[in-house]
């Protein structure tokens, strides 16, 4: 990065490039003279050297997961109704979880 010194010619030139993009700007012809006193105008320029580029891949292979992927289960058969007055939850015996016992509790 290099910073372009007010009134030198790449700074014009750089300048002028700016200003035409800046549709709103509120002093308008004067917007070169505020830069030069307010602002610095950088200028980003490759280095001298590059480094070569390297042979392989530089993508990171994946990292293993501790488990298989869980798929999407169904929720659990209720066979038994959650104990809302009708004929089958009073099927299922009370010592046994309603909704997940369907031995006994078949409607």
């Amino acid at each position: 990065m290099v910073e372009l010194a007010p009134g030198s010619p790449a700074w014009e030139a750089t300048v002028a490039e700016l200003k035409g993009k800046r549709l709103n700007a509120p002093d308008g012809e004067e917007m070169p003279a505020r830069w030069a006193r307010e602002c610095r105008v950088l200028r980003l320029e490759p280095r001298a050297g590059t480094l070569p580029l390297p042979d392989g891949s530089l993508a990171a292979a994946p990292v293993p997961s501790p488990r298989p992927p869980a798929n999407r289960s169904r929720p659990p058969y209720r066979a038994c109704s959650s104990g809302n007055g009708d004929a089958a939850a009073s099927a299922c015996p009370a010592d046994r979880p309603q909704g997940y016992d369907v031995g006994s509790c078949w409607p």
